[in-house]
């Protein structure tokens, strides 16, 4: 009697390069705002070893790789932001908490010293 369908080892090839094809292209998107629910421009953002940033709306894009993973947002003036990413099709909302805003002082001089040796001919 004739297989009709491949054996074990060939469908499960064929049903993993499926749902590779199948997940390859997705993004994880969202947008990341304020306390107040303001966009941020200009947010790192890190996912499986890609990075990008927000637009002006404060949206993003970046590509999904394996999941689950950790997203990580970064933007000076606030709080880092870490959090798990399970669904390539969900749309993240990220608030980011206002952090500290000290800086350190520098100091900064500029002296020279310039020495010009003039080599002056007796005149007589």
């Amino acid at each position: 009697m004739k297989q009709v369908f491949p054996s074990g080892r060939i469908l499960s090839l064929v049903i993993c390069i499926f749902l590779t094809v199948l997940s390859y292209g997705q993004n994880v998107s969202g947008t990341v705002n304020n306390a107040s629910g303001e966009p941020l421009e200009g947010a790192v953002v890190m996912l499986n070893g890609n990075t990008t940033q927000t637009d002006n709306a404060g949206q993003f894009s970046i590509p999904c790789g394996t999941l689950p993973a950790t997203i990580n947002v970064h933007l000076i003036g606030y709080k880092d932001y870490s959090g798990t990413v399970s669904d390539c099709n969900a749309k993240l909302v990220i608030q980011m908490t206002a952090g500290e805003t000290s800086l350190q002082v520098v100091d900064i001089n500029d002296s020279s010293s310039n020495t010009k040796n003039l080599a002056v001919a007796n005149a007589s």
